[in-house]
């Protein structure tokens, strides 16, 4: 079954099979949402369809984010505030350096 087909009967979500082919293609950036998705319908790791998706991109640092993610999406929602408000301060801080 081809790559595209997988998908859309895995994922009812995602309807449009041009939309899908677009981020096959690289023409549209689809959501982390949607890339986990589609990681989840095909079986693999979000990690390694986004370093596929992103060529150029560190694999072991791709690894750990979807770690994290993992870990944050296990968390009760009051934590995954308190782990973002963090984040976004330790973003702020490196931006500043």
């Amino acid at each position: 079954m081809p790559f595209l087909l997988k998908i859309l009967k895995k994922l009812p979500s995602i309807t449009s099979p041009t939309y899908t082919s677009d981020i096959e293609r690289g023409k549209v950036n689809a959501s982390v949402h949607t890339i986990y998705m589609i990681a989840k319908a095909l079986d693999i790791p979000f990690s390694e369809l986004v370093s596929f998706l992103s060529p150029r991109a560190d694999k072991k640092i791709e690894v750990e984010i979807a770690e994290i993610l993992g870990f944050l999406r296990s968390l009760e929602k009051k934590k995954q505030a308190m782990f973002l408000s963090v984040a976004k301060s330790l973003i702020s801080g490196i931006k500043r350096i």
